[in-house]
């Protein structure tokens, strides 16, 4: 071919990959998704485990599967005053099922307890710059006798996640019936209570976290071996 055609030629190969992207841009916009899509395939194991969840049941009977959820995703703080604490555990009382073990959300809101509403008011105004406030948590106590009254299956809780929080009254052990507004909270309040003092003094405790582990009382034995049994803590 001769020299003088190829601008010629250049510019006719333009012209039809212009018109080629405008007749079909699907095929196009088809090809890039394609190569961005990828990553989607990319599935840590958080995820699969949620989708595990997700796809069969909230509930499971097994304590090596409490254990699974436990190792990479239980609060290190919290596990750490467990152990100092010689294993004084949080307990809520919920409806559920006795010999199984459930994953749950945790997101609540104090607020809307009709026992203790006014006094959660008070404390959502002075906890506004704290990382928890009562209207974005829940209560558990210490103490597996007084989580009786909570609900008919006393459970001890596990929480979860990556953005975990305690508090609890700096007098008295019990938000029912008291207006002291004197709150420690976990990490913030160094130096007045631990929250393995807090464990130790049968507290109730205001916690937030993305979802936890429910561990009935009939479990807790066998769950509790086999953590002393591991390296998790």
């Amino acid at each position: 071919m001769p020299s003088e055609m190829y601008p010629f030629v250049f510019y006719l190969l333009f012209v039809v990959g212009v018109q080629g992207f405008g007749l079909y841009p699907e095929i196009y916009a088809g090809k890039s998704a394609l190569k961005t899509s990828s990553s989607d395939y990319s599935v840590s194991d958080q995820q699969r485990r949620d989708l595990f969840v997700a796809s069969t049941s909230t509930t499971f009977e097994n304590v090596d599967q409490a254990l699974v959820y436990i190792d990479p995703e239980c609060d290190r703080r919290f596990l750490h005053a467990v152990v100092a604490s010689d294993y004084r555990l949080l307990y809520k009382g919920l409806s559920m099922v006795q010999d199984q073990i459930a994953l749950r959300n945790a997101p609540d809101n104090l607020l809307q307890s009709s026992e203790n509403a006014p006094l959660f008011r008070t404390l959502e105004e002075a906890m506004q710059q704290q990382p928890l406030q009562p209207s974005t948590s829940q209560i558990a106590v210490a103490n597996s006798l007084a989580a009786q009254r909570m609900g008919t299956t006393v459970c001890s809780i596990w929480p979860l996640g990556p953005n975990v929080h305690f508090a609890w009254l700096e007098h008295g052990t019990s938000f029912r019936g008291t207006w002291d507004t004197k709150m420690i909270v976990d990490g913030v309040d160094c130096g007045r209570m631990s929250l393995e003092d807090a464990l130790e003094s049968n507290k109730e405790i205001v916690f937030r976290s993305e979802r936890y582990l429910a561990v009935p009382l009939s479990m807790e034995q066998e769950l509790v071996q086999k953590l002393k049994n591991s390296f998790i803590i």
